[in-house]
């Protein structure tokens, strides 16, 4: 299976597409910038629409057919491609299929709500919030990333909720790749939504502390935490799966962090 079969299957299997896109991205140094954007997008809308592209192929959405599924959204997200099997004639099965939503969720929005307000609300909710970053504080300010990164033609805006956030601009700065800019390579910033942003400073963790942190995953708010502390006092991590925890050792080497320990 290619790398990029690899990464879809594991987000078939359960795992966060934007905890898979930094691992495949560093699995595949050969890319150029448009490559690595291809391929983010690839698997980021493959996990977003994989019960569409399952009806329309006819395979199960499991990690046997994730190469199957990479090439379906190929055809009909990118190419655009006119679905040949027909949308389902039951009005619920349709918004199940073709907004990618599991009957169980499209059966209880719609005891609430009017089908067609349930079909608008979740061809909403398929269309990508914005990119949001978190300056390393450890490596830059924020200031300094937001001037580096015009220098690699990304614009962003300060956030509003989280002080070392910054929110990319698209319409200024079209589709961008994050992943391979100069500044995510050495570290100034991870990928991570306001409200993450939020709850890590909410904890106000200060050089010296010890803090647990018993749901660590990759590492988001580990590395917030990190960062809170200026990587002095020591960030305790555990969580349930395994795998997460090692995914979290690259992501700390590059943001420069030495303050983490398992267990």
């Amino acid at each position: 299976m290619t790398e990029l079969g690899d990464a879809v299957a594991r987000v078939l299997r359960g795992e966060r597409a934007e905890h898979v896109v930094p691992a495949v991205l560093a699995s595949m140094p050969q890319l150029d910038n448009a490559g690595r954007r291809r391929v983010a997008l690839r698997v980021y809308g493959t996990s977003i629409f994989r019960i569409t592209l399952a009806y329309l192929t006819g395979v199960e959405i499991d990690a046997r057919h994730a190469e199957t599924l990479v090439d379906a959204y190929v055809h009909f997200v990118e190419e655009r491609a006119t679905p040949s099997r027909p949308w389902p004639t039951d009005p619920v099965e349709r918004v199940v299929v073709e907004r990618s939503c599991p009957r169980p969720i499209v059966d209880a929005l719609s005891r609430s709500f009017a089908l067609a307000d349930v079909d608008r609300f979740l061809a909403a909710s398929n269309v990508p919030g914005p990119k949001v970053l978190r300056a390393n504080t450890l490596k830059c300010t924020r200031a300094a990333l937001q001037e580096r990164l015009r220098t690699d033609a990304i614009d962003t805006d300060d956030g509003t909720i989280a002080a070392s956030a910054l929110v990319v601009d698209e319409h200024a700065s079209g589709r961008v790749n994050l992943f391979g800019s100069g500044a995510w390579r050495d570290g100034w910033f991870e990928v991570q939504d306001q409200a993450s942003q939020f709850v890590a400073e909410a904890c106000r963790a200060k050089p010296g502390d010890v803090v647990v942190d018993l749901c660590a995953g990759r590492g988001g708010k580990t590395l917030a935490l990190a960062a809170s502390m200026q990587n002095r006092g020591t960030v305790h991590v555990h969580d349930v799966d395994e795998r997460a925890l090692a995914d979290m050792q690259p992501r700390l080497g590059r943001a420069g962090i030495a303050c983490v320990r398992r267990g």
